[in-house]
């Protein structure tokens, strides 16, 4: 058994999750996912997911809250203090939590990955300017195939906690299929899309990189240049920054297609279904235009099957 802490956001835990399901599957190894509820993603699995099927593995989710397993620990300092602590913020453990809770207290040093160790071998500040997300993925991934092939070398439990991906993409995230309640939303926003509907995600907040690589203006001169060569071209627009949605409304008009969106912060379950629907609403555009190092447009790109141009 393999068990996988996914951190991070939503496109994040997409990509890590997928290329574990890859790993396990050529090590014949069933997989439990610890998709724990916290600031970064604060919504259940089913209620922006179908249940994952696969005919090779089991793929288990269980929802988690904030700070397991780490936080629960027995052989960590203050359990008592942290037990109450957590009983209050969270309640009780239920029986599947807490058994898979025992079975990986049990897992010894040498089965467990942590995301400290996989930071050292991403170098993501030597090539924050240079590489695209694709680019950093293979990168990594062909400095840790080694490491992780003698990892998984035998059929002890292991534990691995992580926001990166490490295998290739095999497919276009099948795994993943967004709930019945989402899949609609997403209906009747992509009816709205031509034939010339480009995508466009420009991630703010607080993601610096895309900030400091991928501008605003240089978004705008993207839309001029592809309105300029076909006059119906039309763009779906995502965003997390509120007044980039209105600057570029004010700018284009009708021509910029956009969700209504509750919240931009992820740890509001409403927020999270709203870039959900965005995600599969990009993927059914175009092409997709999107910032430097943010996964979202990676992500959508591939489960389209389109072409991704990173706005740089």
């Amino acid at each position: 058994m393999v068990y996988l802490k996914p951190l991070g956001g939503l496109c994040n835990r997409m990509r890590t999750i997928d290329g574990m399901v890859s790993i396990c599957k050529n090590n014949n190894s069933d997989l439990t996912v610890l998709w724990v509820m916290d600031k970064s993603l604060n919504i259940d699995f089913e209620s922006i997911f179908m249940p994952i099927n696969n005919e090779t593995i089991t793929v288990k989710i269980l929802n988690c809250p904030q700070g397991y397993p780490e936080n629960y620990f027995k052989r960590s300092g203050n359990y008592l203090k942290r037990t109450v602590k957590n009983t209050v913020s969270n309640g009780l453990l239920n029986r599947g939590l807490k058994d898979t809770l025992k079975h990986i207290e049990k897992i010894g040093e040498g089965k467990i990955m942590t995301q400290e160790e996989f930071n050292l071998m991403y170098s993501s500040d030597s090539h924050r300017g240079i590489n695209s997300v694709r680019e950093m993925d293979a990168l990594f991934i062909s400095k840790i195939e080694k490491e992780l092939n003698g990892f998984f070398k035998d059929e002890h439990p292991k534990y691995l906690t992580t926001c990166y991906r490490m295998h290739m993409l095999l497919d276009t995230y099948k795994l993943f299929k967004p709930t019945k309640m989402i899949s609609e939303m997403v209906g009747k926003t992509v009816k709205k899309f031509g034939k010339n509907t480009i995508g466009m995600h420009i991630r703010r907040s607080d993601h610096q990189t895309a900030t400091s690589f991928s501008s605003l203006d240089k978004f705008i001169k993207v839309i001029d240049e592809n309105i300029k060569e076909e006059p119906s071209t039309s763009v779906f627009l995502c965003t997390d920054d509120g007044d980039t949605k209105s600057d570029l409304m004010k700018k284009y008009g009708d021509k910029i297609l956009v969700n209504e969106v509750s919240s931009y912060d992820r740890n509001n379950s409403g927020a999270v279904i709203d870039a959900m629907v965005d995600l599969y609403c990009l993927s059914s555009t175009k092409k997709v235009y999107g910032s430097h190092h943010s996964s979202f447009s990676q992500v959508a790109s591939d489960i389209g099957g389109v072409e991704e141009i990173t706005v740089i």
